[in-house]
Formats: structure tokens, C-alpha cells, sequence
């Protein structure tokens, strides 16, 4: 259970399965790395789950393990380049009105809503103490349930994939060959009427407190006018960046060739997770 503790912020989950013949050697790429080399996540959220409710039930308290189902996810755009898939985008933008549905669905399918939302203001407190961090002042030792199983390698291995994703990302965005290409970019998004400073972070900032405020409280025809107007922008976006797609992609593919030099220990904690667990 997610509750309201999730955090408010822009989330695009990409998912995919991957799979290939035994004699073949695996091919590791960007996408290895953005899809955990394959792991069943939700395997691992299970268990994680499971072990919640175990521990929630001797506190006296009722929990269900849950966790949210698959959704028709974005392509997953397998390169830092970010190029976005065309047929996706059309129908959903950047993905922000998505996001919010998503939130919407779990949270109204999520069966521990309900025992909350049946709780009193006490016993509310006392069960978000039990779950989570206690509320309690600085200093307090208990950790909530949810943190005492969580699976140290899975959150382990999560914290330095972010973290190399980041590095890479970043250093491809300061390289002065992607510069000069945002900036084309950019000087086109403008001739259409839009002003953004970068492909990413400057158009995910214009959404962000609108998605916020739609994931507190949610209004179907905010989210589709946010959705509509997504679309409109992507529009134009496809049609500036498709004439830089192939410098994108090779000057991307030296970054990402880094990245994946850089990954070789997070491999074999994946490897780890996935003979726990299984994959996709």
C-alpha cells in the first residue's frame, strides 16, 4: 500500500519483456540498466508485501499485500537519447495525464485504502505508526513495517542504478555536441510558439504543479485537458527532434557505453535479484 506517501512527483514507469535464445549471449545495452537486466519487479513487491501484512497482523492491525497491476506502459525508449515513440505520444503526450490515471487506479484498486479510509483519526495515526516511520520526536529508533521488509539488495541495487542513470544522463547533456542540438531543437519548439530551454527537465517543470494538484485531488476533465494540451506540445516536439534523431542516437550510444562499463557491479546484483525472484 502507496497511500498518499507516494511521492508527488512526475513519474513515466517504462516497462518491457525481454528474452532470447539460450546459446545467444545477452545483449546489454541502455535498456538493461533502465530495466533492472530483466527483473520481475513485481515479484519482489510481492514478497515485500507479504511480509508487510505478516507484520502489520502481529501489530494487530489488518493488511492486505498489494500491488498495483500492469498498466499498457510507455514503449521504453531504450537510449539516454530519450527519442519518444511516435504512435505512444499521440495518444498521451509526455505522459503526465498517464501518470495521474495510474496513481488514480491503484489507489482506488489498493484494498488497504478502504481499511483506512474506515479508521478513526487515532487509530489512523496508530496504523500509519505501525506501517511507516513512527510519528514520534526526533529520534525515534522502530521502523515501520514497510521498511523492516523491504529487500536490502533490491533498494541497494535501485539506489545506484538511479545514480548511474543520473551520471550518464548528465553527461550527456552537457556535452557540447548535445548542446548545440538541444539548441536546435529549442529554436524550433520556439518558432511554434514554445519556450523551453531544454528537451526534459523545462517542459516536465511547466506540468509539475498541475500533475500535483491532480494527483491530491483528482478531475477527470483536468486531466483531460492536460492530456490534450501534452499532445499538442509533443506534436510539435516529434517534428523538431525527428530531424536529429541519428546524431541523437550515435552521440548517445558513447555515453551510454560508459554507463554500461560503469554498471558491471550492478549487474551482479541484478543477476543476485533475479535468481531470488525470476524475470520478465
Amino acid at each position: 500500500m502507496r497511500l498518499v506517501a507516494v511521492a508527488l512527483a512526475l513519474v513515466v514507469v517504462a516497462a518491457a519483456c525481454g528474452g532470447g535464445r539460450v546459446a545467444e549471449e545477452p545483449t546489454v545495452g541502455y535498456e538493461t540498466v533502465a530495466l533492472y537486466g530483466g527483473l520481475d519487479r513485481r515479484a519482489v513487491q510481492m514478497v515485500q508485501e507479504e511480509g508487510i501484512a505478516e507484520c502489520m497482523t502481529a501489530k494487530g492491525f489488518d493488511y492486505i499485500p498489494y500491488v498495483p497491476r500492469d498498466f499498457v506502459d510507455p514503449p521504453d525508449v531504450g537510449t539516454l537519447a530519450q527519442i519518444p515513440d511516435p504512435v505512444w505520444a499521440m495518444e498521451n503526450g509526455y505522459g503526465f495525464a498517464f501518470s495521474v490515471e495510474q496513481f488514480r487506479i491503484s489507489q482506488e484498486e489498493d484494498p488497504n485504502t478502504a481499511i483506512v479510509a474506515g479508521l478513526s483519526a487515532v487509530e489512523r495515526r496508530a496504523y500509519l505508526e505501525a506501517l511507516f516511520d513512527p510519528f514520534v520526536e526526533e529520534g525515534g529508533e522502530k521502523a515501520g513495517c514497510s521498511q523492516l521488509n523491504s529487500d536490502a539488495l533490491f533498494y541497494e541495487a535501485s539506489d545506484e542504478k538511479f545514480d548511474l542513470q543520473q551520471e550518464a544522463f548528465e553527461r550527456f547533456n552537457a556535452d557540447p555536441r548535445y548542446i548545440e542540438l538541444q539548441d536546435t531543437w529549442s529554436r524550433c519548439m520556439a518558432a511554434e510558439g514554445y519556450n523551453f530551454r531544454d528537451r526534459f527537465a523545462s517542459i516536465a517543470e511547466s506540468f509539475q504543479s498541475r500533475v500535483n494538484e491532480l494527483l491530491e485531488n483528482y478531475d477527470a476533465v483536468a486531466v483531460a485537458e492536460l492530456r490534450a494540451e501534452e499532445i499538442e506540445i509533443m506534436t510539435v516536439d516529434i517534428e523538431c527532434v525527428t530531424p536529429l534523431v541519428d546524431d541523437l542516437l550515435e552521440l548517445a550510444a558513447e555515453h551510454e557505453k560508459r554507463l554500461i562499463d560503469d554498471a558491471a557491479g550492478l549487474f551482479v546484483k541484478f543477476a543476485e535479484l533475479e535468481e531470488r525472484y525470476g524475470s520478465r
